[in-house]
């Protein structure tokens, strides 16, 4: 269990990203200045997360009103809070059908489709099929991506978001790159910023692409990048809303929230 699965399972639960539920469960959480609790992150994995137990709500509802009817007992030679803490409440085995579900529904689909992707771009770039496919399972298998997978992990998502979006815009032929692909791109680097602050460079590396690969006419370089930002805008905007209601600011945290 991540921090970034308590604003998902939250916003499951009652449709917020507040976790006030879950408050002293980990030290990621923290009081907002106007109330309720936060994790101290940017929500874009959570978003993502919440999907699946949106959609599987009535199941989690079940599991967890079966799960609470169990006997409460401390786990053997346990010493880990959170765990600790699930157990006492009843709900360690809700909690663990939420890890599992926003890993098979969400982190593995999402890494799966980047490298398939990938093996496909590079087939189209005129690599044999097998020699692509085999690229593609190293690049899958052998790195950290498999390990990353195993978790609702926000670096990895900004990894897939920021390697998908510079595959979308990578030409073998070089021909030039038209709005719709960067409106595409600008869209996963606005998640990718929605997931992470790091997520910046993620923006302004596919942002510098794009421009490199709108051709050197001043028209169609405009659109491009005209359709980048308005791909980027939405992640963007969320995130700043996000961080006002968490934080009380635009740009940095609240230092009674901090402290």
């Amino acid at each position: 269990i991540m921090r970034e699965h308590f604003p998902a399972i939250a916003l499951a639960e009652s449709g917020r990203l507040n976790v006030e539920r879950y408050a002293g469960w980990t030290e990621d959480i923290f009081p907002g200045p106007r109330g309720g609790a936060y994790i101290n992150n940017n929500p874009g994995a959570s978003l993502a997360g919440a999907i699946p137990l949106l959609l599987l709500r009535p199941l989690m509802a079940r599991v967890d009103e079966w799960n609470q009817r169990l006997p409460r007992r401390r786990p053997r030679g346990e010493r880990d809070p959170l765990l600790l803490r699930m157990a006492a409440e009843g709900r360690t085995f809700y909690f663990l059908l939420a890890a599992f579900v926003t890993v098979a529904l969400v982190m593995a689909p999402a890494t799966a489709l980047v490298i398939a992707y990938l093996c496909a771009r590079i087939i189209e770039a005129g690599v044999p099929a097998a020699h692509a496919a085999a690229g593609a399972l190293i690049c899958g298998l052998g790195t950290p991506l498999l390990f990353r997978a195993g978790s609702l992990n926000h670096n990895l998502l900004v990894a897939d978001a920021g390697f998908l979006a510079l595959l979308l815009l990578w030409d073998a032929q070089d021909r030039p790159l038209g709005p719709a692909r960067a409106g595409a791109a600008g869209l996963l680097a606005g998640y990718a910023v929605l997931c992470d602050y790091s997520g910046v460079v993620v923006g302004a590396v596919t942002a510098l692409y794009v421009w490199l690969r709108c051709g050197r006419d001043w028209g169609p370089r405009k659109r491009c990048a005209a359709a980048f930002l308005a791909g980027a805008a939405p992640g963007v905007i969320g995130l700043l809303i996000y961080q006002a209601s968490a934080f009380g600011s635009f740009y940095q945290p609240d230092r009674k929230s901090v402290v």
